[in-house]
Formats: C-alpha cells, structure tokens, sequence
C-alpha cells in the first residue's frame, strides 16, 4: 500500500480517519435526536385559551381570487373562469386568543383551526381548551 503525504507532511490516511470518524458522530447525533428529542418536541400541547376574534380566508386557485374576513361569516370570492378550467379553492380557519405564556403574562396569539365546524361553533370572550401543535394547528378537546 503506498502511503501518500501532503506538502506539509501529514498523512491523507489519518485525514481520511478523522473524516470518518466525524461523519459517525454527525449520523449518531442525528439519529439520537430523531429518535427522542423530535417526538417530545412534536406532541400537541393542550391549552386553556380565551376566543379573542376570528379570521377566514377562501381562494380560488384559477384566478388567484381571494376572500378574507374577521368574522364567522366566510364566503367564496366570484370567480372568473372560462368552461375549460377547473374552481379549485383552499380555504383556512384560524382564531385569535388570548393566554398565558410562560412567565404569566396574558400574550395574544393565532391558531390554525383544523375543523371548520369547531371554528364555527366557537364564540367571541368564550373559555376554551385546544390541543395546539407545533405548527400553531389547532382542534378543539
């Protein structure tokens, strides 16, 4: 085996340990947060929220049509769309809440509701308990 040394003396083996060595503890730590930090972080949290307001928002993709609104009354924007193109829309749902964060204080965050039923059956000053997930999704328990 011929044993190759760079200009400053030192072996491209050892480089090529050392290269390998980090890789292993790189793919380890990886995997170890994978394994049990990402399913700790990623469970939904359960809080007690007060419904502070509502917002809504419909579109129609095939014109980049939209709607929005503040209440609990959504409706779908008037589309312009010859016969040969396809309606299709998205539509999301969120709340505005008011609770406490970690040091007490009251703070006013928005939630993504997953239900539009749950959303609309919600009212404005009303107490309620929502399992939020990581991604500010919310459902109603």
């Amino acid at each position: 085996m011929e044993k190759t040394v760079n200009k400053h003396g030192k072996s491209k083996f050892l480089y090529g340990v050392f290269a390998l060595l980090l890789m292993l503890l790189f793919i380890f730590c990886f995997i170890s947060a994978i394994l049990f930090g990402i399913k700790k972080f990623m469970q939904p949290i359960e809080k007690e929220v007060v419904v502070d307001g509502f917002h809504w928002e419909r579109s129609i993709k095939t014109d980049e049509t939209i709607a929005t609104g503040d209440d609990q009354n959504p409706y779908w924007p008037k589309a312009s769309i010859s016969k040969n193109q396809h309606e299709g829309g998205t539509e999301y749902y969120s709340i505005t809440v008011q609770e406490k964060n970690s040091r007490g204080k009251t703070v006013q965050r928005r939630y993504q509701m997953t239900n539009p039923s749950d959303w609309k059956s919600l009212k404005k000053g009303e107490k309620v308990t929502l399992m939020v997930d990581r991604f500010n999704f919310a459902t109603l328990t």
